[in-house]
């Protein structure tokens, strides 16, 4: 099963089991999926929507819907290069502004992947286009 976690229906990629989500409550929608049933999940914005204390366990939350050599996509917007950005004067303060407000934290793209290598997932790719970064993950 390929699982998609989305904000909103219209953002849903066909083939995709989606899960809808806007707070760690709604993020035990995945409870209605058995564990280690996703061979991919695809949740390249989600580390945004919670707060840089809760993403250890929104990442075990994922794990456990994951199978063994299943593939996860995770990003989130890395607050070191939006900082860099806001300072160079690469992105200007009105839409800095507006992202601050949507966002309930910004993490670190190299944390994030000291995470998930402390819970066992290999690291396949991440990249960083603009402020945003994603990691490609394999459950060994």
């Amino acid at each position: 099963m390929k699982i998609h976690l989305v904000k909103s229906q219209d953002s849903v990629i066909k083939g995709y089991t989606p899960i809808l989500y806007s707070t760690s409550v709604e993020l035990n929608n995945l409870e209605s999926l058995s564990d280690n049933q996703g061979e991919f999940i695809l949740a390249s914005d989600l580390l945004d929507d919670f707060p840089l204390q809760e993403i250890p366990n929104v990442i075990q939350s994922l794990l456990k819907k994951l199978r063994l050599n299943g593939t996860i996509v995770i990003g989130g917007t890395d607050i070191r290069i939006f900082c860099k950005n806001l300072v160079n004067s690469n992105l200007n303060e009105a839409d800095a502004s507006k992202m601050i407000q949507v966002k309930q934290s910004m993490s670190n793209i190299q944390e994030v992947i000291k995470l998930m290598q402390q819970f066992g997932l290999k690291i396949q790719a991440s990249r960083i286009i603009g402020t945003h970064y994603e990691i490609t993950a394999v459950r060994n």
